[in-house]
């Protein structure tokens, strides 16, 4: 499961290129609070994920504090990755997205140590068929689920 954490994070930290105090990327804006759990967060950074010329989603990743440490985004929760969708597209797409960005920042031993767990959000995906322009993708980790 830690394995999965820091491929999910070095996925995401790639694309991340605002920082904190709210942003506007490829026309979404994006708000620099929100609330999980009942708990403040502030955006840390966001990006857009492009495939061949196609901007598919600006993602976005929210943090009790911001940080540039990959190690201090595992250290605390909760956490919030949003992804706005930019484009109707199938949610073969997104998959197709999510894995190449993991393969491109994660080893061959990193992305066999997360396998299961990659395998889990795949399959949370692919029912829906098609992503719509306009859809927002929320991602929100906390330790404690009843909180």
């Amino acid at each position: 499961m830690r394995a999965f954490r820091h491929v999910l994070c070095a996925t995401f930290v790639a694309f991340f290129a605002a920082s904190a105090t709210g942003a506007e990327v490829s026309g979404v804006r994006l708000e620099d609070r929100i609330s999980v759990g009942g708990r403040a967060l502030v955006l840390n950074g966001a990006g857009v994920r492009a495939k061949l010329l196609l901007q598919l989603y600006v993602v976005a990743l929210y943090l009790p504090q911001p940080t540039k440490d990959v190690r201090a985004v595992f250290a605390t929760a909760p956490r919030r990755i949003q992804m706005n969708l930019l484009h109707t597209v199938p949610s073969s797409e997104i998959v197709d997205a999510l894995l190449d960005t993991m393969a491109d920042n994660s080893s061959a031993a990193e992305l066999a140590a997360v396998k299961p767990q990659t395998n889990q959000l795949v399959a949370l995906i692919k029912p829906f068929k098609q992503v719509k322009k306009g859809d927002i993708v929320t991602l929100d980790l906390r330790l404690n689920p009843s909180s």
